[in-house]
C-alpha cells in the first residue's frame, strides 16, 4: 500500500498536478498537454496488459499494471473512459483492489473480469468511487454496453461543469 501511495505521489508530481477542473488540461514543458500525456500513459498500460501471454506467470505482472493504472489517479479517468470499450480477453481473469470502504470487512476486493472492459470498470470504480454496472466479474454484452454508456455519460456530466 505504501508503495502504491509513493508511486501515485511520484506520478502526480511528474504530471504537474493542477487545480484545473476535472477533464481539462494545462500545458506542460514538453509541449504536450498533460491530458494528452496521461492518455498516452493510460493507452500504454492498457496495451501492456492486453499483450500479456495467457498463462499463470502473467498474473503478478497484470496486477502490477492495473495497480499502475489506478495510481495514475483521477486525472486519468477521462482517458480510461475513452479507452474502456475494449473487448480483448485478459491474460488472467483476476484483479484485486484495495477495499477503501469504511465498512469493509476485508482489505482487498477480488474480481474475475473476463475482458478488458470488465477490469477497466473496476479500475474506474476504484479511482472514482462511482458504480455504473457490476461487470467486474464478466457480464452479458448488453450490460457491458450499458456500463460503458453510463461511464461516458458520467464523463460528459463532469466535463460540462
Amino acid at each position: 500500500m505504501i508503495v502504491r501511495i509513493l508511486q501515485s505521489l511520484a506520478l502526480a508530481a511528474a504530471l504537474t498536478m493542477s487545480t484545473i477542473p476535472f477533464g481539462r488540461a494545462e500545458p506542460v514543458p514538453t509541449g504536450q498537454s498533460s491530458h494528452a500525456a496521461i492518455r498516452t500513459d493510460v493507452r500504454k498500460i492498457i496495451e501492456q496488459i492486453a499483450a500479456l501471454p495467457r498463462d499463470d506467470r502473467s498474473a503478478a505482472r497484470q496486477q502490477a499494471l492495473f495497480d499502475q493504472l489506478i495510481a495514475t489517479g483521477p486525472d486519468a479517468v477521462p482517458a480510461i473512459i475513452a479507452l474502456m470499450d475494449d473487448r480483448r480477453r485478459l491474460a488472467v481473469p483476476a484483479i484485486s483492489l484495495e477495499n477503501k470502504s469504511p465498512d469493509a470487512f476485508e482489505g482487498m476486493r477480488h474480481y474475475g473480469p473476463e475482458l478488458m472492459v470488465d477490469a477497466l470498470a473496476a479500475v474506474l470504480n476504484q479511482i472514482t468511487g462511482e458504480h455504473f454496472g457490476f461487470i467486474y466479474n464478466g457480464a452479458p454484452e448488453a450490460e457491458r454496453r450499458a456500463t460503458v454508456a453510463a461511464w461516458r455519460k458520467y464523463l460528459q456530466a463532469r466535463s460540462s461543469r
